[in-house]
């Protein structure tokens, strides 16, 4: 980081002898990576006396609520609710398009494919992935989603929005060529409005 960086700050939105639930802003990455840049592990490590126990990420472009284990006694039972599906997630996106229906189930399995990418596997292959959504509002030619994983798939959203043909604005993975380019077109001004 340099000197004119300022430090992302996580803000505790719960805590208790177990558990510390923090908001994680976008654009951070939440184990350390190639880029050099401090990581949400670095930021709580230097903020707290406890050591981080990961028991979920989100993305790095993902903000949202994320749930740190203080303990080993918090961490194994975090770990059994997400295995036993008892941690409900939901997400909001901005997509390509208007989906129809306004919602429904996107029930399709995916595999990783290269580079890290995941696709949906072909029959019989792949991890059962199941995304529930339901549309919250349009503009522009563009919807905004609640999302909601029932699985716990690395890329899973936006994979399966990418596959239904309404890939998330701005994803520059899971993206059709021809709508980056209508972007780099338009410019970024031509997709950003205020919520």
């Amino acid at each position: 980081m340099t000197q004119t960086e300022e430090a992302p700050v996580l803000a505790v939105i719960y805590e208790d002898t177990h558990l510390r639930v923090i908001d994680k802003p976008s654009g951070i990455s939440v184990l350390k990576d190639n880029t050099g840049k401090a990581s949400v592990w670095d930021l709580y490590e230097g903020r707290f006396h406890d050591p981080p126990l990961s028991v979920h990420r989100l993305n790095k472009g993902t903000s949202g609520l994320l749930i740190i284990a203080r303990t080993v006694r918090g961490r194994r039972a975090l770990s059994r609710m997400f295995c036993n599906r008892e941690i409900e997630k939901t997400y909001l996106a901005w997509v390509e398009g208007e989906p129809h229906p306004e919602s429904g189930t996107i029930d399709l399995p995916l595999e990783k494919g290269r580079k890290g990418k995941y696709r949906v596997a072909g029959p019989g292959q792949g991890l059962p992935s199941t995304t529930r959504y339901r549309l919250l509002a349009e503009r522009s030619g563009t919807s905004l989603l609640e999302c909601r994983p029932l699985t716990g798939r690395t890329h899973q959203i936006r994979a399966h929005l990418a596959f239904v043909g309404h890939p998330i604005v701005g994803d520059k993975i899971y993206i059709d060529p021809k709508i980056f380019e209508g972007y780099i077109q338009l410019g970024w001004q031509g997709i950003c409005w205020k919520l």
